[in-house]
């Protein structure tokens, strides 16, 4: 069903009598979707849904460096691994499930590369991050993105870019990824993530890294993050009329030895309905209907 598709529901699956055309719902409906009542007559509720209820409608993870045969433990369920760079298994792309149900999420991410990357999954050149920013839950895990492994620099101006396309334009999207070598003498390894072909977005970045002009990049050691383990973020990302937006990873300054994607996390916020009402729940989960 797509977004702002009229359907009718009867009253029975939670809907009360005294709803009337124009109000807002968010109910467990149609797998959680609140939208808005367009009539009510013939003993049926006609509505339109917009998007799942909750303060996340979904939350994906990719672990870009797992192996299963490289002593990385063992992924959650629901966490995709698709990889880039010489010597990766593929496939370079594909649909992003939902962390909470293993449902597809109906995005596609793709990674593609210049330069001749390689892809590295020996935890001895890329250990589990740290993840101490408070404001950043994610990828923290190491049984959610194992963070051990890594992509990195091929010749000089190498990049690697990490494109969603089948967002939806009505709602807005977080996203989350770091990168680390774990060597205490790579401190001048500096790696640029940059976002484009977004209309709106939020640098929320962990402390300490280096924000570009409009928040359009962050800058942060990827030799050594081990102990900081800071990420580039951004919230609020409004994916425009084509839903899609881009992450690019490069070389952050004149040492082009870098690093790209270790892991990242794509978060779904649908849009809030004028009138619905607002639920008190931890950000980010699944809530249960009122």
């Amino acid at each position: 069903m797509g977004y702002n598709t009229p359907i009718r529901i009867d009253r029975g699956v939670g809907l009360r009598d005294s709803q009337r055309p124009g109000s807002h719902f968010k109910q467990d409906l149609e797998g959680g979707r609140h939208g808005k009542i367009l009539g009510n007559d013939s003993g049926r509720i006609r509505a339109t849904f917009v998007e799942r209820g909750g303060d996340c409608d979904f939350t994906a993870y990719n672990d870009v460096c797992y192996s299963s045969t490289s002593g990385h433990p063992a992924l959650q369920p629901n966490v995709t691994t698709y990889n880039i760079g010489s010597g990766s298994p593929g496939p370079a792309g594909g649909l992003l499930l939902d962390k909470s149900t293993g449902t597809s999420t109906g995005v596609t991410v793709t990674l593609t590369q210049s330069g001749s990357v390689v892809w590295q999954p020996d935890p001895v050149t890329g250990a589990a991050t740290a993840m101490r920013d408070r404001r950043t839950k994610c990828l923290r895990s190491a049984t959610t993105a194992s963070l051990m492994g890594t992509v990195y620099y091929g010749s000089t101006g190498w990049w690697v870019d990490v494109s969603f396309t089948g967002l939806n334009p009505a709602a807005t999207y977080e996203f989350v990824t770091t990168a680390n070598r774990n060597d205490a003498t790579y401190t001048d390894r500096l790696t640029k993530y940059t976002i484009s072909g977004a209309d709106a977005y939020t640098n929320a970045s962990s402390t300490g890294t280096t924000i570009g002009s409009g928040g359009v990049s962050t800058t942060l050691c990827t030799g050594y993050n081990t102990v900081n383990g800071y990420v580039a973020r951004w919230t609020g990302i409004n994916p425009g009329a084509d839903g899609s937006f881009t992450v690019r990873a490069e070389a952050g300054s004149s040492q082009y030895k870098a690093y790209a994607f270790d892991a990242f996390k794509l978060v779904e916020v649908p849009p809030r309905l004028s009138g619905s009402p607002r639920w008190t729940q931890p950000k980010c989960s699944r809530p249960a209907p009122p």
